[in-house]
């Protein structure tokens, strides 16, 4: 499927992105989420802007760990896993966090990929018409269910707007929501890198939602006015060569390597060092063998 191969795509995906949400008109947040990844290792770095905390969520072939630092501090150890079942599922844990999050939003909705909402049980396509004008695919749904359901699902029905040149990804949606406590109608637009006609990258995306929510105790009749704004730019591109798995590591952030880890990179120094000795002796022997008169010359001087 197309969706399939451009998250396999997104995968490679290296670099940054800032989220900004407004609700009623205020900041509620404004962080950057910096990603790194290759076959192997993963790592997610989550940094506040304003007070420039920072934790890190990342795994290797060997183990996992988080970090978390003050401004302009030192990287302190929060948690590392190294026993087998314990490293997969936190390494599972983060791969599922990153496959939810706004990088991939050309195939999610509301942290669902799209191959999964058109499997829930109650989704049901109401009609598919072209977009003549933006080459796009309008398609209408309805996904009508109980929000107490398992596992949640908010959205309710609505209309997504496909781009068959890449890869069927969302180029824009409007989308009906509920919630345990209020709902909304919100209007996604995707813009996407133009290193290609074809990219599938993502460079913003900008969701706007007005509805209600009743505050705890209240009634539908005491429901409250809500809007949200949320702005995601991104600065992620996918290279031809991806970091290697020491960038994945504790020592890449200066801290020790867990007892019992070693690394073979370590110690490459060693081999360096060792190299430029031998070349520094047999260069000086070289040397010394083209200073020293034949047999065949005659000494200066006679």
């Amino acid at each position: 499927m197309a969706w399939e191969k451009a998250m396999a795509n997104f995968q490679r995906l290296q670099g940054r992105y800032s989220i900004q949400i407004i609700h009623n008109g205020k900041m509620r947040v404004d962080t950057e989420i910096e990603l790194k990844q290759n076959a192997h290792c993963k790592m997610q770095l989550a940094r506040l802007r304003t007070g420039k905390d920072e934790n890190l969520d990342a795994y290797n072939r060997d183990y996992s760990f988080s970090l978390t630092r003050k401004k302009d501090r030192a990287w302190v150890l929060a948690e590392s896993a190294l026993k087998i079942a314990k490293r997969k599922l936190r390494a599972d844990q983060i791969d599922d966090s990153v496959k939810r999050s706004w990088a991939y939003s050309p195939v999610t909705i509301r942290v669902l990929h799209l191959a999964e909402l058109v499997k829930q049980p109650n989704f049901k396509v109401v009609s598919v018409q072209a977009v003549a004008k933006d080459n796009l695919i309008e398609v209408a749904f309805d996904n009508k269910h109980s929000v107490k359901n398992e596992p949640f699902c908010s959205i309710q029905g609505g209309k997504l707007y496909l781009d068959p040149s890449r890869s069927w990804c969302l180029r824009s949606a409007v989308v009906k929501n509920e919630y345990a406590n209020g709902a909304d109608e919100s209007r996604h637009i995707l813009g996407f890198s133009d290193q290609s006609p074809n990219s599938c990258i993502p460079r913003r995306l900008v969701i706007e939602s007005i509805g209600y929510d009743i505050p705890d105790g209240k009634t539908i009749t005491e429901k409250r006015s809500v809007t949200r704004r949320i702005k995601v730019d991104f600065e992620v591109e996918e290279p031809v060569i991806l970091p290697a798995d020491e960038e994945f590591t504790l020592s890449a952030f200066g801290l020790p390597e867990p007892e019992g880890i070693e690394r073979a990179s370590s110690r490459w120094y060693l081999w360096f060092i060792a190299i430029a000795a031998v070349s520094l002796i047999v260069g000086f022997y070289l040397l010394r063998r083209s200073g020293r008169p034949s047999a065949a010359t005659p000494a200066s001087g006679s």
